[in-house]
């Protein structure tokens, strides 16, 4: 019994500390004291699929040299983190909020993301956060009248990018 309180107290100090769930500690029959991790348990296998997709010179992928070279990355699979934009005709991952805020889409990218991505995740709750994906980068002028420097389509990642605070 005294076991489960321990556990309790620690599973509520870390929704208080976070704001959401992010680690659960939990006990099995024999009193044993198990970690869970919800938010990359459900989708860690789904993460290394799509990292598997990406060379590694295309991992994190600065979107400063994105901007700047983006002919080298044209077809290619890329794993980029920014500022994400769900918006009506504005669906676009920046480079900070405030290239957001000002409507600056030469220092963004509009995004499509697989279908399958769509149905798994809620995608509101990624919208206006930083966040890290993978897809395939297009060059060229995409999204709503062209307004955008380039795309990524078909993103099978798409995860929140945390602060270390």
């Amino acid at each position: 019994m005294r076991m489960k309180i321990i556990t309790l107290l620690l599973t509520t100090v870390t929704l208080s500390l976070f704001g959401q769930v992010t680690t659960v500690i939990k006990s099995d029959e024999n009193g044993k004291l198990l970690k869970y991790d919800p938010d990359t348990s459900k989708t860690k296998n789904d993460t290394q699929k799509a990292l598997k997709s990406v060379k590694p010179e295309n991992r994190d992928v600065s979107l400063i040299k994105l901007i700047a070279t983006p002919e080298k990355y044209n077809g290619q699979t890329i794993q980029i983190m920014g500022y994400l934009s769900l918006d009506f005709e504005g669906r676009a991952i920046y480079l900070h909020k405030e290239d957001y805020d000002h409507g600056l889409g030469s220092n963004g990218f509009w995004v499509e993301f697989s279908p399958n991505l769509e149905k798994k995740k809620k995608m509101e709750s990624y919208d206006k956060k930083y966040v890290i994906i993978i897809g395939t980068f297009n060059s060229g002028p995409s999204g709503h009248m062209g307004y955008y420097p380039g795309s990524l389509t078909n993103i099978t990642r798409l995860d929140l990018w945390r602060n270390k605070e």
